[in-house]
């Protein structure tokens, strides 16, 4: 049984048809419109794309309401890059965000939106 079920509006219960992304960027600017799609993430959460670690740029970075980060690492099925260096990657950059301190977090964050990471927050609740 699938996990995932969608149905439309009248309509019957249904697996969701599979989609591929073309390249990375796609994907990533889904889920920076729109990233209460990705798990654990609330309604409220805003993002910034390609944010620099210091490691590296995130693919994206999320902060939700209590100020919690999520960090997401867009990776298409054809990419060759092995598990095990990917998740190196994030340990990476999850190391280089922790080390930051607040004050250089959010001149890098206004450096990639155009906006103070307090103003994205006020813009994601309305």
């Amino acid at each position: 049984m699938a996990s995932i079920l969608t149905r439309p509006l009248g309509g019957d219960w249904a697996e969701p048809d599979e989609v591929g992304y073309g390249r990375e960027a796609e994907l990533q600017q889904i889920l920076a419109d729109h990233p209460r799609l990705i798990p654990g993430v609330g309604d409220q959460a805003v993002a910034c794309r390609e944010m620099q670690s210091g490691a590296g740029p995130a693919d994206l970075i999320v902060v939700d309401q209590e100020g919690g980060l999520t960090l997401v690492e867009c990776k298409l099925a054809s990419n060759r890059q092995v598990r095990r260096e990917i998740v190196g990657q994030m340990f990476d950059y999850a190391s280089a965000f922790w080390q930051m301190s607040l004050r250089e977090f959010e001149q890098r964050w206004l450096a990639r939106t155009g906006r103070t990471l307090a103003e994205s927050v006020r813009l994601g609740q309305s």
